[in-house]
């Protein structure tokens, strides 16, 4: 979780992940916009079936916007709250199609998200350009 200090409210709060922890920010943040308004996620675990089918890649799940049905409920209104929804992955992650399959769906859906994809993979210099991307867009 990332604050903006000597400021309190979820227009002061961020959350932020990556891999797993990008699954957990991105469920976490979505479905707490009352205190969340930064949600941001990279190269995060979602929309997967779990594994990695014999390509390397992970299986993308029938339904990959099943965990934020309850933030697709009203996304007229969460899209008022977000600042900021950022997802990022690797163009060779693993993680590639199942991060590609949220972000299509989000949109189809309406919702605000900015998405970028990098060249690399599963790699910390790739998350350490995400961050060097997103920071400046934060608490603004």
């Amino acid at each position: 979780m990332l604050e903006n200090l000597g400021t309190a409210g979820p227009d002061n709060t961020a959350i932020a992940g990556l891999s797993m922890g990008g699954a957990q920010a991105l469920r976490s943040g979505l479905t707490n916009l009352d205190t969340f308004h930064y949600v941001i996620g990279l190269s995060s675990a979602v929309g997967m079936q779990g594994g990695r089918g014999s390509s390397g890649a992970a299986p993308v799940a029938a339904d990959p916007l099943a965990i934020f049905s309850s933030f697709l409920a009203d996304v007229p209104g969460n899209n008022k709250k977000l600042k900021l929804l950022w997802m990022s992955v690797g163009k060779d992650d693993f993680l590639y199609n199942a991060n590609k399959a949220v972000v299509e769906g989000f949109k189809a859906k309406g919702v605000n998200v900015m998405f970028r994809e990098t060249e690399g993979a599963h790699w910390f210099i790739v998350w350490r350009r995400n961050l060097r991307d997103f920071a400046p867009l934060l608490f603004r």
